[in-house]
């Protein structure tokens, strides 16, 4: 246990492009024509700078969001639209799940790890996982063009999206994956929240909703 919290007190976790021997796969993607397959790396420091441990990621594509996420002892890692599981005392992958193209950000919101999948164009979703085994609780697709911009937690909640063309603001809960709420919005811009307020910014002016479940209030509209 001491162990366990010192290598996460200070843990650096990091996504390194890797120059790794070719090896056998079935996720589609096909290594270089050199014989050589693109692979990343997570890497866990100690407090003093050393190596704890260093995994390889199972996917070739080196393409993810930019931070792994860091929970109850548990790296999550995105590669190639896969999410990865890792120990974060040991670096043992305990799962992984395949989800589309790319990933574009993980939350753990309310004990749901949920996933922002293929953001742009018609294939966009939002995946729950379960954080223990990488089970998948619900998906939630817009439709549409997808996502506008990045979505923002709300609490312990959900996700609040702008989702276009219809250019509407909404609360997908963590919990079910329904769109609790939405609300037009006259802006081309992501929303942000406190965690009690969702707001999205315009030209001249700021709408604000009330983000508790199942509300779609609004709370003010200023202009500046």
């Amino acid at each position: 246990m001491q162990l366990r919290r010192r290598l996460l007190g200070a843990l650096v976790a990091a996504l390194l492009p890797w120059m790794a021997p070719a090896v056998a796969h079935t996720t589609g993607h096909h290594p270089p024509p050199c014989g050589l397959a693109r692979r990343a790396w997570l890497t866990a420091l100690t407090p003093q700078g050393h190596v704890a441990w260093r995994t390889a990621l199972p996917r070739f594509d080196d393409g993810g969001a930019p931070s792994p996420l860091v929970a109850g002892g548990t790296v999550y890692a995105d590669l190639g639209g896969a999410v990865v599981a890792v120990n974060g005392e040991n670096g043992k992958v305990d799962w992984a799940r395949v989800l589309g193209v790319q990933v574009y950000g993980e939350w753990l919101i309310g004990g749901t790890l949920v996933v922002d999948v293929d953001q742009v164009g018609d294939r966009a979703k939002l995946v729950g996982l379960d954080p223990g085994t990488g089970g998948v609780l619900w998906q939630y697709r817009p439709g549409g063009r997808g996502f506008l911009g990045t979505p923002a937690p709300v609490g312990a909640s959900g996700l609040a999206v702008v989702m276009v063309p219809t250019y509407r603001v909404g609360l997908v809960l963590a919990l079910t994956g329904k769109l609790a709420w939405s609300q037009p919005v006259d802006a081309q811009n992501s929303a942000v929240s406190d965690g009690t307020t969702v707001a999205v910014p315009g030209l001249g002016s700021l709408k604000a909703f009330r983000s508790e479940e199942h509300t779609s209030e609004l709370q003010s509209l200023t202009n500046l």
